[in-house]
């Protein structure tokens, strides 16, 4: 019996995602904070979120702001932005609010995704 892991396939992240869900479902993926996720319940996540996302007109070649500290929700969110074929635009939980004018004045961003509360 061997213990040799093979080596995905996928060439995206979505893709990966998706080929660790169905190879690995329940496989770690992202420990962090209070949360545990498995490849099956992130896959799940990510794909609510981008739907989310969608249906407010965030789409292909759209930008979005991700502004979060160090919490899976973050990783969610990249997911779900990079599944839309969107770019993140990733923002400094430590910048002052001129800093954030300057960057989300700047950045093109059509939405920006926050947590209620951080830091």
């Amino acid at each position: 019996m061997s213990d040799r892991v093979e080596m995905p396939q996928s060439r995206t992240l979505p893709a990966l995602l998706n080929e660790m869900a169905v190879r690995r479902p329940q496989a770690e993926a992202v420990v962090g904070g209070h949360r545990r996720l498995d490849y099956a319940t992130l896959r799940q996540e990510a794909r609510a979120t981008a739907k989310g996302l969608h249906a407010l007109g965030i789409g292909h070649g759209d930008k979005v702001a991700i502004l979060m500290g160090n919490v899976p929700e973050w990783i969610i969110a990249d997911l779900a932005v990079t599944m839309l074929g969107a770019t993140v635009v990733a923002l400094n939980t430590w910048a002052t609010v001129r800093e954030l004018e300057y960057m989300l004045g700047h950045s093109d961003a059509k939405a920006l995704i926050v947590m209620p509360r951080y830091l």
